[in-house]
């Protein structure tokens, strides 16, 4: 359980600076999904709701057209430019497990 609530802080903290530089992405994916903006708005703000399937759609898309997320793993190098780097190690372990739960799924 400690292992998946980090796993999204990771990608909380990195979709947050994400999103901040990528308007072209992040249009292009909320047109996609359809997305509203309240969700978005919360999200940016803290406020996860992981029962929003939109919401997820709209995070794959603009994890996969970035270059995070692929078809088959997450791409940890990639992750990992936009931490801290105090958050490096303990991120690319989280980011490994979760790795190898994908390839079993």
């Amino acid at each position: 359980m400690a292992s998946i609530f980090r796993f999204f802080s990771v990608f909380f903290i990195v979709l947050l600076i994400l999103m901040q530089t990528k308007a072209d992405i992040r249009r292009e994916c909320r047109k996609q999904t359809g997305v509203a903006w309240d969700p978005l708005s919360k999200f940016k703000n803290g406020d996860f709701n992981e029962n929003d399937p939109k919401l997820k759609c709209y995070l794959k898309c603009f994890m996969q057209k970035y270059g995070i997320f692929g078809d088959d793993s997450i791409y940890i190098d990639r992750v990992l430019r936009y931490l801290p780097y105090s958050m490096q190690k303990t991120s690319k372990n989280t980011l490994e497990k979760c790795n190898l739960i994908r390839k079993f799924l």
